[in-house]
């Protein structure tokens, strides 16, 4: 019983995190619009740096994909495969960023994939 409410707590103090994520989304959203795009683009990324330490405290890290890597369908979806001058399928463009989740696949990079 304890185990399971310490996992219920440590899911509800995830979920209070993410929910400042929102918060400042919508703080964005609804007030005064920026001067300039340069100012919106500025809290577009503040936000996104705090979304991204709250995922990496919940054990998430992006997957390092970049072009010309072997494809491996363990960690990569190709969404289109194209003809191409390759002995291996390799991945050409990273469409979405891949994670994992205490080095465990959470979700596969889609990839763009020559061969």
């Amino acid at each position: 019983r304890d185990v399971l409410a310490r996992e219920k707590e440590n899911r509800r103090n995830l979920l209070r995190e993410l929910l400042e994520v929102m918060d400042n989304l919508d703080m964005a959203l609804t007030t005064s619009r920026p001067d300039t795009l340069e100012s919106l683009y500025q809290g577009i990324q503040l936000t996104r740096a705090q979304l991204d330490k709250v995922l990496s405290r919940a054990g998430v890290k992006r997957m390092q994909v970049e072009p010309g890597q072997t494809f491996d369908p363990a960690y990569h979806q190709a969404i289109e495969v194209r003809d191409g001058d390759f002995d291996q399928p390799t991945i050409e463009a990273i469409v979405k960023p891949g994670y994992l989740y205490e080095n465990e696949l959470l979700r596969p990079a889609n990839v763009v994939v020559v061969k």
